[in-house]
């Protein structure tokens, strides 16, 4: 998906950007594992994360250090 974003980019000068999305459906620790991949791999193209999945899983509450780490790492 990022390569392609750069061919575009390239191509007519269109800029894409990504938000990854983390689920409650699987849990704060697994939001926090994808969110320490989406760190590693450093793509400019991605500029944040946003919480889905179904509401009843879990209060936003308890994602709070996901996205704290999100914010220090410079994500939105």
């Amino acid at each position: 998906i990022v390569q392609r974003i750069r061919e575009i980019k390239q191509e007519d000068g269109t800029d894409i950007n990504i938000l990854v999305d983390v689920s409650r459906t699987f849990g704060s620790e697994n939001a926090m594992n994808n969110l320490n991949r989406v760190i590693k791999l450093k793509y400019p193209e991605v500029i944040g994360i946003g919480l889905g999945g179904a509401e009843l899983m879990g209060p936003a509450k308890d994602y709070e250090a996901v996205f704290r780490k999100a914010k220090e790492e410079g994500l939105r």
